[in-house]
C-alpha cells in the first residue's frame, strides 16, 4: 500500500480509498474466512482494486507489452532475492515468509506472460515457458539458491531481449561503450582467475572465474535480441568457467577461457553493438572507461598506507589493467602515430608500476588520469571490422605484463586488427614489421 498509495491518491482519491480498504480487508479476512471465501475476496476485491489503481496511476503509454515484459523480468529478480533470503545453500527453508513471497511472484510471472506472449516470437515463447517450468520445479524442490538463481536470470534476459526492451537495444555511443566495457570486465576477471590459479590460489581463482555470471543481465538482453544463439553460447561458457577452474589443469582452464569464453564474449559485442560503434576511437573510449573501473576497485581494495585489504577488488583492477593493455596493443596501435603509441605505452607502464607496488590510491590516481587522457586525446583512423579483440596472439603478451611481478598478500576474499595496414609517417615499414615479429616471438617464448 505504501508503494502504490501515493501515485494512486494523486491520480484519484476514491480509487486510493478502495485500494486501502481492500488491502486491509485481506488481513482481517485471512483468519475469519474459509479458503474458498478468502480466495474469492482476494481475486474479486483486492485484485480488482489493484488493477484500478494501476489504471488510474499509470499513463497509457506505459501499458504496452514491452513494459509488461519488464515487469515480469523485474519480478523474476525479486523472486530470486526472496528465495536467496529464504533457502540455505543446503536446500533448507529458513524463512517461510520469504519463500512463499517468491512462490506468489512465480504465479504472477506466469499470469503476466499470457498477456505478453502474443508480442514475442514462437521461439522466445517456447524458451520462456521451458524456463518457467524449470524455475517452478527448482523452486518447489527447494534446491540451493546457487542452482535456482541462474534460471531466474535467464528468465529476465528472455523477457527483456525477447520483447526488445530498452535494455536490449544499443542506440547511442554511451550505451555502446558501457556494453563493450562490461564485456572487457568479464575478460579482466578471467585474466585474474588464470593468474591466481597459476599461483595456486584456488579460492581467488574460483572467485574471479565466477564473476562472468554477474554480467549476464548486462550483456544478455542485447545479445539475445540480436541473435538468440549468440546469447545461448555466451550463457553456456560464462557459467562453465566456475566449474572448470576447480576441475581442470591450468593449461586446460586457460585454453577454455581464451578459446571458448573470449570468442563468445566477442561474438556478443559483434552482434549487440551496431557497426557504427565498432571503431578504434570507441575502443579507446572503452579502455578509458575501464581505467575508471580500475580506480574504483583499487580505491576499495588498498588503504592510503598501501596495504591491500580486499584481495578480490585488487585483482579485479589488475585484470582490467591487462584488458586495457591488450586493447592498446591489439586494437589501437595500427591507427596511431609512433609518438602517440609511445605516450600510451609510457602511461600504461607508469600505471602498471604504481599498481603492482600497491601505492596509496591518491598516488595511483594521477597515473590513471594520465592513461585516460592519452587514450581519449589521440586521433584515430577508420572503422575496424570483425571482432573487437584479437585474442589468439596478444592476450598472452598482455598477461605476461601482469605476470612480471608478484604481491606479498594472500587472497582471502571475494572477489582483427588488420596487421597489414600501414600508418602514415611511420617510415621503415620493413623494419617495423621485423620488430613486430621479434616482439611476437619473444612474447611467445616468455609465455612458454
Amino acid at each position: 500500500l505504501e508503494a502504490l498509495g501515493t501515485a494512486t491518491y494523486t491520480a484519484d482519491k476514491e480509487t486510493y480509498e478502495s485500494l486501502r480498504e481492500a488491502a486491509y480487508g485481506a488481513g482481517d479476512r485471512v483468519s475469519d474466512s474459509s479458503p474458498s471465501e478468502y480466495e474469492s475476496y482476494v481475486r474479486d476485491e483486492v485484485f480488482s482494486a489493484v488493477n484500478s489503481a494501476i489504471d488510474a496511476a499509470v499513463p497509457d503509454e506505459y501499458r504496452d507489452a514491452k513494459t509488461r515484459a519488464r515487469v515480469a523480468a523485474s519480478l523474476s529478480g525479486r523472486l530470486s532475492e526472496e528465495y536467496t533470503a529464504a533457502v540455505a545453500e543446503e536446500g533448507e527453508i529458513e524463512l517461510e515468509g520469504e519463500y512463499w513471497d517468491g512462490r506468489g511472484f512465480l504465479v504472477r510471472i506466469t499470469d503476466i506472460h499470457e498477456t505478453v506472449s502474443g508480442e514475442m516470437t514462437e521461439e522466445t515463447n517456447n524458451r520462456i515457458r521451458t524456463t518457467l517450468d524449470d524455475l517452478r520445479t527448482k523452486y518447489e524442490n527447494e534446491v540451493p539458491p546457487s542452482e535456482l538463481n541462474p534460471t531466474a536470470v535467464r528468465l529476465q534476459v528472455l523477457y527483456k531481449g525477447g520483447a526488445g526492451t530498452d535494455d536490449a537495444v544499443i542506440d547511442d555511443e554511451t550505451e555502446a561503450i558501457r556494453y563493450m566495457r562490461n564485456a572487457e570486465e568479464v575478460k579482466g576477471h578471467l585474466e585474474s582467475s588464470i593468474r591466481l590459479k597459476s599461483q595456486e590460489d584456488p579460492d581467488g581463482a574460483s572467485l574471479h572465474a565466477g564473476h562472468p555470471t554477474d554480467y549476464m543481465l548486462s550483456l544478455g538482453p542485447a545479445a539475445y535480441a540480436a541473435n538468440p544463439d549468440v546469447y545461448e553460447r555466451l550463457s553456456e561458457v560464462a557459467y562453465g568457467t566456475g566449474d572448470r577452474v576447480d576441475e581442470e589443469s591450468l593449461d586446460e582452464y586457460e585454453s577454455y577461457v581464451r578459446d571458448e569464453v573470449f570468442p563468445a564474449v566477442d561474438a556478443s559485442v559483434d552482434a549487440a553493438v551496431p557497426d557504427e560503434y565498432h571503431t578504434t576511437e570507441t575502443q579507446a573510449q572503452v579502455a578509458a572507461a575501464l581505467t575508471g573501473r580500475l580506480m574504483e576497485e583499487y580505491t576499495a581494495a588498498v588503504t592510503e598506507e598501501g596495504e591491500v585489504e580486499l584481495e578480490g577488488e585488487y585483482w579485479d583492477g589488475r585484470g582490467f589493467l591487462v584488458r586495457i593493455t591488450e586493447t592498446h596493443e591489439s586494437s589501437l596501435g595500427e591507427e596511431l602515430s609512433e609518438d602517440t603509441t609511445e605516450d600510451i605505452s609510457g602511461a600504461l607502464d607508469g600505471l602498471r608500476s604504481s599498481y603492482e607496488e600497491t601505492v596509496p590510491p591518491s598516488e595511483l590516481e594521477p597515473a590513471v588520469e594520465e592513461t585516460r587522457t592519452v587514450l581519449t586525446s589521440a586521433e584515430y583512423g577508420e572503422t575496424q571490422t570483425g571482432s573487437s579483440d584479437g585474442e589468439t596472439g596478444n592476450d598472452g603478451g598482455a598477461e605476461n605484463e601482469m605476470d612480471d611481478s608478484e604481491t606479498d598478500t594472500e587472497s582471502d576474499s571475494d572477489g582483427n586488427t588488420d596487421t597489414g595496414s600501414e600508418s602514415g609517417g611511420q617510415g621503415m615499414p620493413g623494419f617495423t614489421a621485423l620488430a613486430a615479429l621479434v616482439a611476437l616471438l619473444c612474447a611467445a617464448y616468455l609465455r612458454e
